[in-house]
């Protein structure tokens, strides 16, 4: 044996253990913070109050041992049944059946709350749509005159969203909403869809990719989700599908899944700027397979999916500026005044949430982004004094931000069906009953115990994943990276309960994971139980 070789094994051998070492180390961070969500979904929830103009968050109770035993009986049903249908029908079969099953859920819920609750644009969503209404008419002032009304001034990167509805409404008439949602909806059924590829590309087991399915059909923020005129599930959907050829390029090796990655996620950024998240995640994993490879080409990749992200927000903001006539596009509110809101404390927020503490900034600095920016750097510099000075409550701080920001079981939907109803003339009946009588209780309910279910689910699936070093456990590292980064972010930026929805539905194919191993270690206390454990059953 050459020494050549032996030194490229060991070489080899190093970087594989390294990389062990690093996925090990972000599943661990994201275990702990998985554990702390699971803990505070058992003891509590949040909830919006009704007739606010604010995101007020109220806190309930919840009851923590009916939860448990809810669970521990969902388990024991699912182990039951699976030890009474011993048979697994290999991954290939029918799997175009279980994919068009689940798609066809995401449309039946989707269009059953869009039709049924008639949702108007509300707030900044009014913005956009009347913003999108003065383009297409030639009134550019959005752009061109900075007042505290003008929405695209100091939400500049709202501008991508805006010329999508512009598209829009050239095609189906001014002020033609209805067909932004309809958007939303086709961009709901293909999220889900990838979801379910994901499921299948990380475990290669029926059973998870099955489960996966079942729990998204119950997942009723994402699907009250498209009645919110904004960019966030056609973001999120674009950065799924970027994700998913990310992974199957990392199974394949096809330089093609990049570009289709890249170009993926390079149109989502212009529908939701948190898909950066995304695009943090897939650099990450093409590094790391890179190396493990002991590949150079992928890298190069890298450099050009931020050249088409980057360029093409670049390109639609110099197009709309030289089309109206102004030097530069406005800058918008600097990020610092987004860093600064996110650490302070408000008596009608949470900690680190929106308050309007930009829009005040920017407004008291004649919107001058480098007075601006001065000023927020000013409050910056007095909470790192205020944290430094009193580090317990800095920890408390930052951690009833995290939690409050996820233990929303409703992601704001249930604020979002109350908004949107505000200005409906004849709300159906059933409508109202679920946003204002009994059924806003059981929708509540029905989400909350779900959310319970894939976080402790997750917390399961995780700790398998941890504990191993096999194909199966660096898919579920690459599969949870993008939600520990949306998580990460999230503590250090201003929050929202609704920008979580984007990163909670990966969760699914994790939750299931746990709950088959779950369900295969309580079958196995059955008598005469000879189930295998679902790992050791793969199908290739």
């Amino acid at each position: 044996m050459s020494k050549n070789y032996m030194d490229n094994h060991l070489e080899s051998k190093a970087i594989e253990n390294a990389m062990l070492i690093l996925r090990r180390f972000w599943l661990a961070l994201f275990l702990i913070l998985l554990l702390i969500l699971t803990v505070a979904s058992a003891l509590f929830s949040e909830e919006f109050e009704l007739y606010r103009d604010i995101e007020h968050l109220v806190y309930r109770k919840n009851p923590t041992i009916l939860l448990v035993l809810a669970f521990a009986a969902l388990i024991a049903v699912m182990a039951c049944w699976d030890h009474g249908h011993k048979r697994r029908s290999p991954v290939g079969s029918n799997k175009r059946v279980d994919e068009l099953c689940i798609m066809g859920i995401a449309m039946a819920w989707s269009l059953f709350f869009l039709l049924t609750l008639k949702s108007q644009p509300y707030m900044d969503c009014m913005s956009v749509v009347e913003i999108a209404n003065q383009f297409n008419r030639g009134d550019f002032s959005a752009l061109t005159t900075p007042t505290h009304d003008s929405y695209l001034y100091i939400y500049s990167f709202q501008i991508g969203y805006v010329g999508f509805l512009q598209i829009l409404f050239k095609l189906f008439g001014e002020n033609h909403y209805f067909a932004a949602q309809l958007a939303n909806v086709v961009a709901v059924i293909f999220l889900v869809r990838n979801v379910h590829e994901l499921s299948e590309l990380a475990y290669e087991d029926r059973r998870v990719g099955r489960l996966s399915d079942l729990l998204m059909a119950f997942c009723l923020p994402l699907y009250i989700d498209v009645t919110f005129v904004y960019g966030d599930v056609i973001g999120w959907s674009f950065a799924i599908g970027a994700l998913l050829c990310t992974m199957r390029w990392a199974q394949s090796g096809e330089v093609k899944r990049l570009l289709a990655a890249g170009t993926l996620i390079a149109v989502g950024v212009q529908f939701k700027t948190n898909v950066y998240i995304y695009l943090i995640a897939i650099v990450i994993i093409i590094i790391m397979e890179s190396l493990r490879r002991h590949l150079w080409k992928p890298v190069l990749m890298i450099a050009l999916m931020l050249l088409i992200t980057v360029g093409l927000g670049k390109a639609i903001q110099t197009g709309y500026a030289a089309y109206v006539g102004i030097e530069e596009f406005p800058p918008g509110t600097p990020s610092t005044c987004w860093i600064a809101m996110s650490m302070l404390e408000d008596e009608n927020f949470e900690n680190g949430w929106y308050n309007g503490y930009n829009i005040e900034t920017f407004k008291a600095s004649g919107y001058d982004p480098v007075i601006a920016d001065e000023m927020a750097r000013e409050t910056i510099r007095e909470r790192i004094g205020d944290f430094a000075s009193y580090p317990r409550g800095a920890v408390k701080f930052f951690l009833v931000k995290f939690v409050s920001a996820w233990n929303d079981p409703q992601f704001n939907s249930q604020i979002k069906m109350e908004w949107g109803s505000r200005h409906v003339e004849n709300l159906p009946g059933i409508a109202y009953w679920m946003i204002y009588e009994g059924g806003r209780a059981v929708l509540f309910w029905m989400m909350n115990f779900l959310h319970f279910i894939i976080f402790a689910g997750a917390t399961v699936g995780t700790a398998i994943a941890l504990c191993k070093k096999d194909e199966q456990a660096r898919r579920t590292a690459y599969l949870v990276l993008p939600v520990l980064g949306g998580m990460m972010f999230h503590i250090l930026w201003e929050t929202q309960a609704r920008y979580m929805i984007g990163y909670y539905v990966l969760l699914f194919p994790v939750a299931a994971a746990g709950l088959i191993q779950l369900v295969t270690f309580s079958g196995n206390l059955l008598p005469g139980s000879h189930t295998k454990n679902y790992s050791e059953t793969k199908s290739s």
